[in-house]
């Protein structure tokens, strides 16, 4: 696991002409990178590009810091810590999204040896471990970003991260408490206002979560699962026309959202007595997901009832 290995070398390497990045090809692996800083100058585009590279490129990183002793105030230390947990956190929050869960375990960890108190990288690291259902663990890592944070801002997605945590543990209030902060501190974003609105649901306060998404609509934020869950809202309260409306947004938005929205727009058009469309809807109910037998049961049912 080459990015799990990053490497802060101080004061060596002077040999080398320029900043450009040097490739080796270590045995058994994909090539790694070396990036040499100079401790007089600071991070300049080109090392910003060299970061974008290890990460599209998944590659180990070894970071060499020149003319250290002439840097008073140790600014290249800084830049170079700086440096790898920018690595570090693009890397394995690759890693993150493809599901490479391992790589991204051992390149969160790695990193949290350059940067013991970025709250980034923390809730990265948590993040991974939710990823892999350890909840007690990704609560103790996101809890600790929190702690380092010190009062400053925290992103987005540690807000999400953190509120799913409490909810898997059916600790809604604290979710809800979560969720309420984040979107205090990020109004416009989409995901927190969704998640926010079903946990309302949650905990019986339908009136709030429908108020929260229609909010949401109304500030032109568009997300196919705030149209959702907004028609699931109005559907569970017997408001069909109103559901069916927003269902038609939600795959509207996003074609393929999920069986479920096609299922209950097939039960809204069969209550209109629309069995050409229920028909549709439900057929592509079983198009995304074979195994729906309610969908299979009710095509059935009016097949036999012509």
């Amino acid at each position: 696991r080459w990015m799990a290995h990053v490497f802060v070398a101080v004061g060596m390497l002077a040999i080398f002409c320029g900043p450009q990045p040097i490739f080796a090809q270590p045995r058994g692996g994909p090539g790694s990178m070396l990036a040499r800083l100079d401790a007089e100058v600071a991070l300049e585009r080109q090392d910003l590009v060299i970061a974008r590279h290890v990460a599209d490129e998944g590659r180990a990183l070894v970071i060499a810091v020149n003319k250290w002793d002439l840097a008073g105030d140790r600014r290249a230390a800084l830049a170079a810590i700086n440096f790898c947990s920018a690595m570090c956190t693009a890397a394995a929050a690759r890693w993150v999204q493809v599901l490479r869960l391992d790589e991204a375990e051992a390149t969160f960890g790695a990193a949290t040896n350059c940067a013991r108190r970025d709250p980034r990288i923390l809730t990265g690291w948590g993040i991974a471990a939710m990823r892999q259902e350890k909840f007690e663990v990704a609560e103790g890592r996101l809890d600790r970003a929190r702690e380092v944070a010190e009062g400053n801002d925290l992103p987005a997605v540690w807000y999400w991260a953190r509120s799913i945590v409490a909810a898997v543990g059916e600790d809604y209030e604290m979710a809800k408490s979560i969720l309420r902060d984040g979107v205090e501190r990020y109004p416009r974003h989409p995901v927190l206002r969704n998640n926010l609105a079903a946990i309302l649901e949650i905990v019986g306060e339908t009136d709030q979560a429908e108020k929260m998404l229609r909010a949401a609509h109304a500030d032109g934020l568009r997300l196919p699962q705030l149209s959702k869950n907004l028609g699931d809202v109005l559907y569970r309260a017997g408001r069909y026309d109103e559901a069916w409306d927003a269902y038609q947004q939600a795959v509207k938005l996003h074609t393929e959202l999920g069986d479920d929205t096609y299922f209950k727009l097939g039960n809204i058009a069969y209550k209109r007595f629309d069995h050409a469309t229920a028909s549709a809807m439900w057929h592509k109910t079983l198009q995304l997901n074979p195994n729906h037998q309610l969908a299979r049961t009710n095509i059935d049912t009016m097949s036999a009832l012509r």
